[in-house]
């Protein structure tokens, strides 16, 4: 019996029906390899960010940290003694006390320790070529001279030792009650340097230090290799503008980057960053790959059952449509002998 020409559209041949069947029983594995996918970018933004929160935090601990040892390094030396007048004397004692404070087979946290008069000019220390220092235009020197106690300074260069550092200053009163002299002394924050590193060798990462003018102090880790400075507006304004501890930004070049922030003394702002796509790397690789290897299966999949469906069902209905076109040209003692190994409903 012909089928009329209105019924032909849409009719599949087997061949397509049994893809169709496989496709649709592996269709589930890649919804849930994408989804998995995205769990999985989502998990490693999560802990990207809560990484640098970390590193911010543990870089504002330094700050904290340098500034209480600085106070303590001070007061101890203040009370603890008389301080030599004469300058070799003094030059002498205070490289003693420096040796003794940082100990030996450490990196020292210490990179200057001296005394100035009450106008902040270099008296005696641990320079070598200190007469040319003088303190008398830092801020910080000038609030202890003013407040008649301890004060640091927020981050900055040294000028003898051309690092980052916090300056730390404490004044000495003669019997009057007046300043006599101040010990001061520049505490190196080799550790940040260190933090930065940590975040690069993970994630690509950096660490910017920028004081509340917008001003860029630092851009670590600091190498052998230099690198580009770190000049983008639009990034230290938005991380100035923060009001969460992390925020992802993109610069200008569109690359984006997550930060974590940690305002410092004196009204500055260390942010950490991690690069997006460093982040998102590995997984994304890790999904290629596994995306690969199920398409693999799933190809595999089509193949084998494609065989299996000629071997078991195709080969019988050919045999099947070659006799019933037989029988349609009026050989009524047509019989049909099906191959072994075909589905059984058919034999039927």
């Amino acid at each position: 019996m012909d089928i009329p020409k209105g019924n032909r559209f849409g009719r599949v041949h087997l061949h397509w029906l049994f893809g169709l069947i496989v496709l649709i029983a592996v269709t589930p594995m890649f919804v849930l390899y994408f989804g998995r996918l995205q769990t999985n970018r989502a998990e490693a933004l999560a802990q990207a960010r809560s990484q640098v929160h970390e590193f911010a935090t543990r870089a504002a601990n330094v700050e904290a940290d340098i500034a209480i040892k600085s106070r303590h390094v001070l007061e101890t030396l203040a009370r603890a003694t008389t301080l030599p007048r004469a300058s070799n004397d003094c030059d002498s004692f205070l490289r003693w006390v420096q040796h003794l404070v940082v100990g030996q087979g450490t990196t020292p946290w210490i990179t200057g320790l001296f005394t100035t008069d009450s106008k902040g000019n270099y008296i005696c220390g641990t320079f070598r070529n200190g007469k040319s220092v003088s303190l008398g235009d830092r801020e910080y020197f000038a609030q202890a001279i003013e407040n008649h106690k301890f004060a640091t300074s927020g981050i900055l260069v040294g000028r003898m030792s051309k690092r980052l550092i916090i300056g730390a200053t404490l004044p000495i009163y003669d019997s009057n009650g007046n300043v006599d002299m101040t010990l001061t002394l520049g505490a190196d924050l080799y550790r940040f340097n260190a933090i930065a590193t940590e975040a690069r060798d993970r994630f690509g990462g950096r660490m910017l230090v920028i004081d509340e003018q917008g001003r860029l102090l630092a851009d670590l880790p600091q190498g052998k290799r230099r690198r580009p400075r770190f000049e983008d507006p639009v990034v230290i304004d938005r991380i100035l503008k923060a009001d969460t501890p992390t925020v992802e930004i993109a610069d200008e070049q569109g690359i984006r980057s997550i930060y974590g922030i940690q305002n410092l003394a004196h009204g500055q702002k260390v942010a950490v960053a991690l690069s997006r796509d460093s982040v998102l790397a590995p997984i994304e690789r890790a999904f290629r790959s596994d995306l690969l290897f199920l398409l693999l299966v799933a190809a595999g999949s089509v193949t084998a059952s494609l065989i299996l469906a000629e071997f078991a069902v195709l080969r019988g209905v050919r045999l099947l449509k070659g006799a019933a076109l037989r029988l349609k040209a009026g050989k009524m003692g047509v019989r049909v002998q099906q191959p072994t190994l075909v589905a059984a409903e058919l034999d039927d």
